[in-house]
């Protein structure tokens, strides 16, 4: 599947689409310390445990876990974005929620930190979910792929220092 095929089949769903908003999955936890990429190092996403809490909890958590993270946007038809909203220009066109299941953000919250912001922010990254490890391999293959070289700097013209 490709982005390219599938954002104008689910454009056709919904009439006048300006925006897709992509939901995020915090992911977090221990890394592996044999990870090869950000994709197989953290393989624990957040978990929403609300049995047993009172409703206003259960809609905090709610609120907190499922925040909508991201945005395919057709840029001349969105008046404004924010840090997790957009607005489309007029109100006949329409902003497409993608379910989770269908397309979602994995939010890396413990990359580029001392310390797990999933664990002390977020309750804990608990739940295994691997399943984007797929992909790997081609993000791997990716780093790979020969690049041309840069040419060579011309010479200074400075004499060295003497030693």
């Amino acid at each position: 599947f490709s982005m390219r095929t599938l954002l104008p089949l689910w454009g056709r769903e919904v009439a006048r689409t300006a925006v897709f908003e992509v939901f995020q999955e915090p992911m977090g936890g221990v890394k592996d310390p044999g990870a090869r990429t950000v994709l197989s190092a953290w393989t624990h996403k957040r978990g929403l445990e609300i049995e047993g809490l009172q409703q206003k909890e259960r809609i905090e958590g709610a609120h907190a876990h499922f925040q909508p993270f991201a945005w395919i946007i057709d840029p001349l038809n969105v008046l404004q974005t924010a840090v997790h909203f957009a607005q489309a220009r007029a109100q006949e066109q329409a902003i497409v929620v993608m379910p989770r299941e269908t397309l979602r953000v994995n939010h890396y919250v413990d990359l580029g930190s001392n310390t797990s912001r999933c664990r002390d922010e977020l309750g804990g990254c608990e739940v295994p979910d691997n399943s984007i490890t797929w992909a790997e391999e081609m993000v791997l293959s990716m780093r790979e792929e020969v690049v041309a070289p840069l040419p060579a700097a011309p010479p200074s013209g400075r004499v060295p220092a003497a030693a």
